[in-house]
This record gives structure tokens, C-alpha cells and sequence, in this order.
């Protein structure tokens, strides 16, 4: 299991512990935003740590416009995202079974997790507005007032509120300045890869 969950603080691996609650923060990832950040401090603040970051590859076009980046780039800035939120001594791993093995729909993450960590409750989790398509209890953290619509979701208030834009990769692609919006780790990265703009260039190319 180790291959698949694990952070990059350079600290010694701790996997989770028999009889343990961890909770599963799953959301694209594309790219972290602060609103990620604000939502494990919420979640921590609320007793509910360790925390797991699952990256999900969801249908990323259909996620607010703009265009999106591939799986590998997915994985670097989310790990990148755990290694800063363990700087900070949150307790995060990062799982990329998800990617790893094209899983969309998050009953089949939690199903590996739990037969691979027996013993561990994991607890799933979403930021709003994704809803979590599951049958079983999972917290959203909630921005704003917003809530859910889903009877099995336990909405918890984010402790700050950032409107992180939704069209965030657009505003990339543009040339906007969003790194208030963005881990600053993160946002490094995005700007030394160009992501997003990259992309972007190669969309106007096509079409003309």
C-alpha cells in the first residue's frame, strides 16, 4: 500500500492504524487551490485528521471551463500539496489509486481502501459543490452558506472563505495572476511547467 499512499515531507511513512477514522478528500485537484487548503484546516479544526488527498480523474472539461492538464502533472501538484500541508504538521498522505487504475466512481477508491487497510473507517469527503455520488455518510465542506442537496452528507462550514473562481484554469490560460488563489508551492510549479497556458496556445492553434 505504500506505493499508492504516502507523503513527500521526508518524514518516515505512517500508515494508517487499525481502528482509526481517516478521511478521504476527493475532489480533481486540477489544479489544488486554496480551497483545498481551507478545507483541511476545516476538516482538521473539526477533529477529523489524518487526511488522505484522492485525486479522482473526473471528466476535467466539464469541471468550469478552461482546459485541463494530464494525470502526471495531477499527481505532482497534489503531492506537492501534501508535502506543504505536512510542513505544516497536518497529517496527509496521498493516494493515487484513482489515477492509477482509471477509477471514477469513489465506491471503488473507499472499496480498495478498505480491503487493502482493514481495521482503518475511512471517512469520505468533498469541498462544494461536488457531490459525492455514495450511499454512506461523507462530510462537505461547505463555502458561503453553500450546502448540499445529498441526505447522506454532513455538511461542515469552512472556517475561511475564499472564492477561488471556478473558471480558475481559464484565468491561467489568460495570463491571469491567481496566486492568491493557489498554494504558493503549487502555483511555482504551474508557472514553471506553463501549464494550462500551454494547453490553451495549442487549443487557438488548432482552431485557426
Amino acid at each position: 500500500m505504500r506505493k499508492e499512499l504516502g507523503n513527500l515531507n521526508g518524514a518516515p511513512i505512517r500508515e494508517p492504524k487499525e481502528g482509526e477514522e481517516v478521511v478521504v478528500l476527493m475532489d480533481d485537484f486540477d489544479p489544488p487551490t486554496m480551497s483545498h487548503v481551507h478545507a483541511v484546516e476545516t476538516l482538521v479544526a473539526a477533529g477529523h485528521c489524518p487526511i488522505i488527498l484522492c485525486p479522482m480523474p473526473v471528466n476535467r472539461t466539464s469541471v468550469g471551463a478552461g482546459p485541463a492538464v494530464g494525470d502526471a502533472d495531477i499527481r505532482a501538484m497534489a503531492s506537492i500539496l501534501c508535502a506543504d500541508l505536512c510542513s505544516s504538521k497536518v497529517q496527509t498522505w496521498l493516494c493515487t489509486v484513482a489515477l492509477d487504475k482509471g477509477m471514477r466512481d469513489p465506491r471503488e477508491v473507499l472499496k480498495w481502501l478498505e480491503e487493502n487497510k482493514k481495521g482503518v473507517a475511512f471517512l469520505p469527503a468533498s469541498v462544494w459543490p461536488v457531490d459525492l455520488i455514495i450511499e454512506r455518510r461523507f462530510i462537505q465542506i461547505v463555502f458561503g452558506g453553500y450546502s448540499t442537496s445529498s441526505k447522506f452528507a454532513e455538511p461542515i462550514a469552512a472556517r475561511k472563505y475564499l472564492a477561488v473562481p471556478l473558471d480558475i484554469r481559464s484565468r491561467i490560460a489568460a495570463g491571469m495572476d491567481e496566486s492568491r488563489n493557489i498554494p504558493a508551492p503549487v502555483w511555482a510549479y504551474i508557472q514553471k511547467k506553463r501549464l494550462y497556458r500551454e494547453l490553451f496556445r495549442d487549443c487557438r492553434e488548432k482552431a485557426t
